[in-house]
């Protein structure tokens, strides 16, 4: 079997999503252990929308360290400031202790976006990551 295309035409990379503000759904949402195996993130996960021009079904997501009774001490400050500031941005009714997750889909939420550039250390090659930096409350 051969496969036949114009490979010269794939792309080399995926652009990166520009820094800036946008607004979003919360299109996955779970707890995850993290890489290490230290503790876990919430993960989130958005999909841009049609208001994003080329970038509408783009998928962008965010680690959130968090605390957990197995993995205490996972979270720190500014976690949990990111974590607080995710749940509000999206609605979530806080006045309990619990939360169900599936609950935030489809929630829309405003972030900002920044857009880092560097070089990987081992090839040189240039990279570019985008990050979810800061969720905008709602007034």
């Amino acid at each position: 079997m051969k496969l036949k295309m114009d490979f010269n035409a794939l792309p080399d990379k995926v652009p990166s999503i520009p820094s800036g503000i946008y607004e979003a759904p919360v299109t996955g949402i779970e707890q995850a252990m993290n890489k290490k195996e230290t503790g876990y993130n919430l993960v989130v996960e958005f999909t841009l929308g049609q208001e994003s021009g080329e970038l509408a079904g783009r998928k962008i997501k965010d680690w959130i360290p968090i605390s957990t009774p197995d993995f205490p001490n996972n979270a720190n400050q500014f976690s949990e400031v990111k974590l607080k500031r995710f749940l509000r941005s999206a609605n979530a009714d806080l006045s309990g202790d619990e939360l169900e997750l599936n609950d935030l889909l489809g929630s829309i939420v405003k972030f900002t976006v920044s857009c880092e550039v560097s070089n990987d250390e081992v090839s040189g090659e240039v990279i570019e990551r985008s990050s979810v930096q800061k969720y905008i409350i709602p007034d």
